[in-house]
């Protein structure tokens, strides 16, 4: 039973669960569930309570949540002899809707820079643990210290799921471009920067995740393997490894270690 979530739908909850009705009860597993629910950042309470039912060999679990501020807006404005006055703004939405879904946007106007920054993610798409990540992300700047303007646009798509319990598979793939139009009165040397470079890359993480809670690991460790490939179309070519790896350890009473590499 899920009760205190006035604005999170009722699956977002039970989806974190690591125990479906009729199972043999786990004392592992309910901490474990109980810390991803705590994971999502949705609540600012979590508790789990354990009551006895007319059947002998069966019990309820009662989840009580306590919803949480999950969003928020900034504005901003400020003056700098780079790029005269500017306005900030920023929306993010970590529980679009009370479905767990991410909506960020982040915009910057100046008289001589425009960016524009969208990401949306579903965590579950189709009702699977099957997450989606979409970018597209839109700067021009004309500086007045150069005699060129430039001219960026990029696109990425993710998706990421669980080939095991403890272990995840990301895809992805993006592609940026990149436009110097040179002004009239460009230098020689600004001439030559003039052109268009594009970026395509594609890449795929492997996540192995041993740790005791995704809330606050005390023991365990995580493993993040990436690999990047730039070079299906466009004009940069490089490929691209990165391990991330963290370990914890209980070292005391209320103290934690964690070696990060």
């Amino acid at each position: 039973n899920i009760d205190g979530n006035v604005r999170t739908i009722d699956k977002v909850i039970r989806r974190e669960i690591n125990l479906s009705e009729g199972d043999a009860y786990n004392k592992y597993n309910v901490n474990y569930s109980k810390d991803s629910i705590r994971a999502l950042n949705f609540f600012s309470k979590v508790e789990v309570d354990e009551e006895r039912t007319s059947f002998s060999d069966k019990i309820d679990l009662n989840f009580t949540v306590e919803e949480k501020s999950t969003g928020e807006a900034s504005i901003g404005a400020g003056y700098s002899s780079a790029t005269d006055a500017s306005l900030q703004f920023g929306l993010r939405e970590n529980n679009f809707l009370g479905r767990g879904q991410k909506v960020n946007f982040t915009s910057s106007l100046s008289n001589t820079r425009n960016t524009y920054d969208i990401s949306i993610t579903e965590p579950y798409f189709n009702n699977k643990p099957l997450s989606l990540t979409t970018q597209l992300y839109s700067s021009f700047i004309d500086p007045a210290s150069v005699n060129y303007e430039t001219e960026d646009l990029g696109f990425g798509i993710s998706t990421k799921f669980p080939t095991a319990p403890d272990r995840a598979m990301e895809l992805r793939y993006s592609i940026f471009t990149t436009k110097i139009k040179a002004d009239s009165n460009a230098t020689d040397y600004e001439l030559l920067l003039a052109g268009t470079d594009t970026i395509s890359v594609i890449g795929h993480s492997l996540i192995i995740d041993k740790r005791n809670s995704k809330f606050k690991p005390s023991r365990g460790y995580n493993l993040n393997f990436s690999q990047d490939l730039a070079g299906l179309g466009g004009t940069s070519y490089y490929f691209k490894n990165v391990i991330d790896y963290n370990i914890y350890r209980l070292l005391g009473k209320n103290l934690i270690g964690a070696f990060k590499f």
